[in-house]
């Protein structure tokens, strides 16, 4: 489970996306949610697409290829979930994530 702020900051980490990741929650909050991503594979394009289309409410998933600390590289599958307060303001995204 991983929480992002609305600029995809991270915010919360739960302890299996650190065992996965080998990055600790210290290392993780408030990166960019690309931190760990290899560069050959990010298209900024495709994330800003992808980014508004949640900014805009609407759940989405994906598989996304990251690297471990040690440059390794795993896979998870991904549901980006928008949350909104009381009076429907997005306020984070929620991300449940299967490694896969």
């Amino acid at each position: 489970v991983l929480e992002f702020d609305l600029e995809g900051k991270f915010m919360y980490v739960n302890s299996k996306f650190c065992e996965i990741s080998q990055y600790t929650e210290d290392e993780t909050i408030w990166r960019h949610l690309n931190f760990n991503i290899d560069a050959n594979d990010f298209d900024l394009n495709e994330f800003n697409f992808f980014w508004n289309q949640i900014l805009q409410g609407k759940t989405l998933q994906r598989t996304i290829k990251r690297l471990r600390k040690d440059g390794e590289p795993f896979w998870l599958r991904a549901t980006f979930f928008p949350i909104t307060d009381e009076d429907r303001n997005l306020i984070k995204i929620t991300c449940v994530a299967n490694d896969i």
